[in-house]
């Protein structure tokens, strides 16, 4: 918990994380901000420990892109009802959700 974010000065946040197992591909991990009382108001930076850019890698022609990195995720087709969402959302094995807004089309 931060008591606030500066707007116009660099802040360096720093933490000690070990490493528990060794994987083939890292993926880029995220950080969000944001404000206890407005939760919508958020940031996410991606951040990579071998690579400058923490973005994750995409694949784009146009205006079409797709996920480059292993293992990306993809929609269920059986989606789950909205009162099961949480529910499902803390089960063992769910290992992502994805919660999104649409603003246009």
């Amino acid at each position: 918990y931060l008591d606030k974010v500066l707007r116009k000065e660099i802040q360096r946040i720093t933490f000690r994380m070990h490493k528990m197992l060794d994987v083939g591909l890292l993926q880029p991990a995220a950080v969000t901000i944001y404000e206890y009382y407005s939760p919508n108001a958020r940031c996410t930076k991606y951040f990579h420990p071998n690579r400058e850019d923490g973005a994750i890698y995409r694949l784009c022609k146009d205006d079409m892109c797709q996920c480059a990195e292993e293992n990306c995720s993809y929609q269920r087709k059986n989606g789950v009802q909205e009162g099961e969402r949480l529910i499902k959302a803390c089960e063992a094995g769910m290992d992502y959700v994805y919660k999104v807004s649409v603003v246009g089309m």
